[in-house]
């Protein structure tokens, strides 16, 4: 059976769609439906025979044999770990979790209309509503509780009577800024009133960038999770529903474009007051507090138009600061790709007559989903080859199709409460990976989903912030947003369709949608709907909802009976405890795997693991077999496959599946760079360090001289591990070890394979130029990978190398990647291409922040003293999320043996910053505060050193409650 996640093949897009990169987005693609075989998999302990069915990947197929419960963990040299007993302070107290999802209890009132009125302005902004309510059928009598933060009250009216504060008979602001109204008050009879409030608020002062805010002569708002309450009173909950009617009114000069959600219904100046203008929007769509939105400000657009598959034109209106307009239209064609993609494979069409997409600067998140009225970082949404990675137009792809997508899977089908995130966020990046893997090779995109996933999701569900896709509690919403509730929770949806099969997910999903339309659902409720769909009993599917941490996967034993004709294996599952999951149950586990020994009798078959041990007899089998497990990566678990250099080769010569071969090639590397740094962790030079094995050679030459590969997948297949894949494998991590190790590696392929690295970059340099197509953007990866080999020795001759290539460059991602490859050296070249990047960069902020990655990330001995400069230079802000970002998250992840030095000096510098930023967004304090994550994972000196970073800033008096809570739990509190 062909599968529509895992093929290579694409999916199709109607020829209609306005692509402005039309050889990037082919229409060509294969339906999504691809014929079936006519047979169906068992999902039993002992089958007949393998089928068909999908391509999967193992995570660690010759990880060295450790136990189970240290997940393929090795240590480089024996050391005790930094020590558990973590209590900073007696006198500082974790704060108490905010929500548990046991206590749920449905809203008492529905407040299904609301009205408001904004009359803009940055200094003072007055909010006026009109909020029409009911108590609930069943619900007793009660107070009615309202959510407020820093809100300035003016009035309160109760069906156009006006309220004194009074507890009793008006009323009352309660603890965390909550607005009481008594059920003395109210109508005895569940029957409609209505609230009026009066309110003022501050966006110049509000430096949270939650609720509405001002940022660079835009007023603009960001309500995810809780920052409605930041600009009026109300139910600010997720099962909360209302239709929205909103009347804008600016200064026309300063704010000459006014946007809210769903459909303009009037606009025009405001009688008797010159040079002011409103504008009227009603959403016909309930909605919670979250998705609703507000913009004012000086913009410049582009329009555009999709028809849906039911014939309606809908509006596509795309608005920037003016003078970036020109760089809008990637985006546009980006959109109206994913509204046909999500017709043709979903069957989801837009609903309002026009959806508008803005883009503002200082937005502490790449995107907001609001109905109709999406709101992006101008980082996530601009895009040009004069200042774009090739990385960064397919990251503005994945955006405007990640947030375009919500509008069913978070919008339309909203979610319970916040502990069900995973369903609209997990859910939403499913499509959009779906949707991604179309646009180019589908094996290297799975590739860079999986190691994303272990790199990042991996690492936290190994420390001590380990939690399920849906935790049981949190202290801060805004704490959810984790690699764990979205990447994890992907994974999940993906097992669901492994199970059920493409045909019985399509019906399930539908079943989702028309059932829960308009509103709220929760993890049971999707679960339900692929069971009634498919048939079968998924109940134990809800363990991956509630258990956290990461399984493991061990095969047993296997073998080859040729007298019966069988092959037979078992397999063996754990999972470590986690906080506050001493034990755990089995899970169920779609492993899917291959006989990758007779090409006739070749099948595959994906099989159900739902036991902690299980065996599986496979009969009519003709010769000893080679397992290719876990093809496609169809669970998110760490394989423990013991395998041998030599059935690692015929892995990388023989499997069919791309993904497994790349990562038996990847496996012999890891082998290779560990082994060496245990020898650097023990004090070995690096010129001692064992020679590199044949069996990895000639692997990697096979790969280096195929000419018939797809560019993409040859660079990944090239490309050594990262650092945090390489430190996964480890229990005691020693970074400048590791990272002495891998250096060596590169070293020695660069030397071994000179020549035909050289001949590789020099063939590539001559075709393609800086178009943007897939090809030649997997043509400029592949490049970029053997320049980087090739420069790996920093001598003056790679210096010269990567300067001609910057040089010579036609688009920013091969000047992005010559100026990586100079910014570890000591040559002239190196600060005369920085200078005339930075000269080029003045005025343009995402050149800017590649500038600063760029030095942030490099390899220099006093790495450190020059971030400091970094942070001293005009050009940064600590108010700036992208600039922290590309500073932080390049230093962190890129020159992270730096930012480990054993002095504890970077360790210093991050906690500092955190500490300042703390004092203005919490959001974004907490966000480099998640750098200490694994602290434990490291040798006992940097864990200690980080962990008396971490007490600073807990002891810190102002401290936030956000960073406080996250930090007390990295501690282990």
């Amino acid at each position: 059976m062909g599968h529509w996640l895992a093929g290579a093949q694409g999916l199709a897009v109607g020829p209609d769609a306005s692509l402005l990169l039309s050889s990037l987005f082919s229409s060509a693609a294969d339906s999504w439906r691809q014929p079936s075989n006519g047979k169906k998999s068992a999902v039993e302990e002992t089958v007949s025979r393998w089928e068909l069915l999908l391509q999967q990947l193992p995570h660690l197929s010759g990880a060295s044999a450790t136990p189970a419960n240290s997940a393929g963990r090795v240590e480089l040299v024996p050391s005790s770990r930094p020590s558990q007993d973590t209590q900073p302070d007696t006198a500082i107290t974790k704060p108490t979790p905010k929500y548990h999802r046991g206590s749920y209890e449905e809203p008492a009132f529905d407040v299904d209309a609301v009205e408001l009125m904004f009359n803009l302005d940055a200094d003072e902004t007055e909010v006026s509503s009109r909020l029409r309510v009911r108590r609930r059928a069943g619900a007793p009598p009660q107070d009615l509780i309202l959510d407020g933060e820093d809100l300035q009250l003016n009035s309160v009216s109760l069906d156009d009577v006006p309220l004194v504060e009074d507890a009793e008979s008006g009323y009352s602001i309660i603890e965390g800024g909550k607005l009481r109204i008594p059920m003395s008050l109210l109508p005895k009879e569940p029957k409609r009133f209505f609230l009026g409030i009066s309110v003022t608020i501050f966006p110049k002062k509000n430096l949270q960038l939650s609720g509405l805010y001002y940022s660079e002569g835009v007023l603009v708002t960001q309500c995810e999770a809780e920052g409605f309450r930041r600009i009026t009173y109300g139910l600010d909950r997720p099962d909360a529903l209302g239709r929205y009617l909103v009347h804008l009114e600016a200064d026309e000069e300063k704010y000459p474009v006014l946007l809210s959600n769903g459909n303009k219904l009037a606009e025009g100046p405001v009688k008797g007051q010159p040079g002011r203008h409103f504008a009227v929007y009603e959403d016909p769509f309930p909605k919670p507090t979250y998705l609703f939105a507000v913009v004012a400000g000086n913009f410049g657009s582009v329009t555009g138009e999709f028809q849906t598959m039911s014939g309606r034109n809908v509006s596509l209106q795309f608005y920037s600061p003016p003078a970036d307009v020109d760089y809008l239209k990637h985006a546009m064609a980006s959109l109206q790709l994913s509204m046909k993609w999500d017709e043709d494979v979903f069957g989801r069409e837009y609903d309002l007559g026009a959806l508008r997409v803005v883009c503002v600067d200082s937005f502490n998140t790449g995107g907001t989903e609001n109905k109709g009225l999406l709101i992006f970082n101008c980082h996530a949404l601009l895009a040009d080859s004069k200042f774009s990675t090739d990385v960064d137009y397919y990251a503005t792809v994945s955006t405007v199709a990640h947030h375009y997508f919500h509008n069913w899977t978070g919008n339309r089908v909203t979610i319970r409460d916040w502990t069900e995130l995973w369903l609209k966020e997990g859910l939403t990046t499913f499509r959009e990976r779906l949707f991604r893997s179309t646009l180019g090779s589908a094996a290297a995109q799975r590739i860079e989903d999986m190691r994303r996933l272990i790199n990042v999701q991996y690492a936290e569900d190994f420390g001590p912030l380990s939690h399920p896709i849906r935790p049981d509690s949190y202290i801060s919403v805004n704490s959810m947003h984790t690699p764990t509730v979205y990447w994890k929770g992907s994974e999940v949806v993906r097992m669901f369709l492994t199970i059920i099969g493409e045909e019985g997910f399509r019906k399930g999903m539908d079943m989702y949608f028309r059932r829960f339309d308009g509103m709220a659902a929760d993890s049971e409720d999707f679960r339900k709907a692929m069971e009634e769909a498919s048939g079968m009993d998924l109940s134990e599917m809800d363990a991956w909802f509630e258990q956290a941490g990461t399984p493991s996967v061990r095969v047993v034993s296997s073998g080859f009976d040729g007298f019966m004709r069988a092959y037979t294996f078992t397999l063996e599952q754990s999972d470590p405890s986690n906080p506050g999951q001493p034990t755990k149950k089995p899970l169920p586990i779609p492993v899917s795997l291959a006989n990758e020994t007779a090409p006739e009798f070749l099948c595959m078959q994906v099989v159900l693991m739902t036991k902690a041990r299980q065996t599986f007899r496979f009969t009519r089998i003709n010769e000893d077999c080679q397992l290719s497990l876990l093809r496609g990566f169809s669970a998110p678990v760490r394989l423990v496959y013991d395998m041998t250099p030599q059935q690692l080769d015929f892995v990388l010569n023989n499997d069919t599946d791309d993904i497994n071969k790349w990562k038996a090639l990847q496996t012999l590397a890891t082998q290779a760079i560990l082994e060496r740094a245990t020898y650097a962790a023990s004090g070995v030079n690096a010129a001692a360090f064992p020679p590199l094995g044949q069996v990895f050679l000639r692997g990697y030459q096979m790969v280096l001289m195929n000419t018939n590969m797809d560019y993409d997948l040859k660079a990944l297949y090239l490309g050594l591990p990262d650092v945090g894949e390489l430190e996964n494998h480890l229990l005691s991590i020693d970074p400048t070890a590791v990272h002495t190790a891998l250096r060596s590696v590169m070293l020695d392929l660069a030397s071994a394979f000179k020549t035909d690295l050289k001949e590789l970059y020099q063939t590539l340099m001559r075709t393609g130029g800086g178009t943007l197509d897939p090809v030649n953007i997997g043509r400029r990866r592949l490049q970029h990978q053997a320049l980087e080999l090739l420069c790996s020795p920093r001598d003056r001759d790679s210096a010269l190398l990567a300067y001609s290539h910057y040089v010579q460059a036609t688009c920013m991602a091969e000047k992005f990647y010559a100026l990586r490859c100079l910014a570890s050296t000591h040559h002239s070249e190196k600060d005369k291409a920085f200078d005339l990047f930075y000269a080029e960069a003045k005025g343009n902020s995402q050149q800017l922040d590649h500038w600063f990655r760029l030095q942030a990330g490099a390899d220099l001995p006093d790495q450190l003293e020059r971030v400091e400069v970094l942070l001293e230079h005009p050009d940064f802000s600590f108010k700036n999320p992208d600039r922290l970002r590309a500073v932080f998250e390049a230093l962190v992840h890129r020159s992270g043996h730096h930012f480990h030095r054993p002095d504890g000096k970077g360790y210093r510098l991050l906690a500092d910053a955190v500490i300042k930023v703390d004092k203005f967004n919490h959001r974004m304090a907490a966000t480099l505060a998640s750098h200490f994550m694994n602290w434990q994972s490291y040798t006992v000196d940097r864990g200690s050193l980080m962990k008396e970073q971490m007490q600073r800033i807990v002891r810190e008096p102002s401290v936030s409650s956000e960073v406080l809570g996250l930090v007390m739990g990295i501690l282990g509190q």
